[in-house]
């Protein structure tokens, strides 16, 4: 709802071209319900490295969390612990900075993150593969060659739902963080999407793309 509020709000469903989605991890799952029950108001969606697991298929998850986040008494003793989730290497520290200080926001006693750290307790997402199977605006998929949460066995399940002639692109040398690993090949790959897909149709390419 929030996506469907933000593009009313630009008035981008009265723009000239449709806009379209681009959703990274969780939210991509956000992005391909919205494309399964709005697509007609869509350019296309696309999924950024967020798995749609075979039945079966089984990996280690983070443990869910018990306890409120920790208060740091100063920015530089959270920006210290700050950890992407699932934890990978990151070449982009600079990158890495910039996300950390926008996580953290000042408490009581000092600073703590912003995130909500009890969101996954008790979370059961369910089945998305009917997501993909019923979206009906174009779709694509991007995603890190290095991450551990697309691996092959992964990505062709996927392929296999995905509508025919659905745009599957991996981003070499990037994890699961894509933007962050990859930032300029990540951006490149979008816009040539947007610049050649999808074929017969006029998709947004410049503030159309939320």
């Amino acid at each position: 709802r929030e996506a469907l509020a933000a593009c009313e709000i630009a008035g981008l469903f009265e723009a000239p071209v449709k806009p379209v989605l681009v959703a990274h991890s969780f939210g991509g799952f956000l992005g391909l319900y919205c494309a399964a029950r709005y697509g007609e108001r869509l350019g296309a969606a696309i999924s950024v490295d967020s798995p749609i697991e075979p039945p079966g298929y089984t990996h280690d998850r983070p443990p869910s969390r018990s306890r409120p986040n920790r208060v740091y008494p100063s920015v530089e003793d959270a920006l210290a612990r700050f950890r992407l989730a699932p934890q990978q290497g990151c070449e982009n520290l600079w990158y890495l900075d910039h996300v950390a200080r926008g996580s953290i926001k000042a408490a009581d006693s000092g600073f703590t993150w912003k995130f909500d750290p009890f969101i996954w307790h008790e979370f059961e997402l369910g089945d998305p593969s009917p997501l993909l199977q019923r979206a009906s605006c174009p779709v694509a998929v991007i995603w890190g060659d290095r991450s551990s949460l697309m691996p092959p066995e992964v990505v062709a399940y996927m392929r296999s739902l995905a509508p025919a002639g659905s745009p599957f692109l991996a981003i070499p040398d990037a994890d699961h963080h894509v933007m962050i690993d990859q930032p300029l090949p990540f951006v490149a790959a979008v816009r040539g999407l947007l610049a050649g897909w999808p074929r017969g149709a006029q998709v947004a390419t410049g503030g159309g793309a939320v």
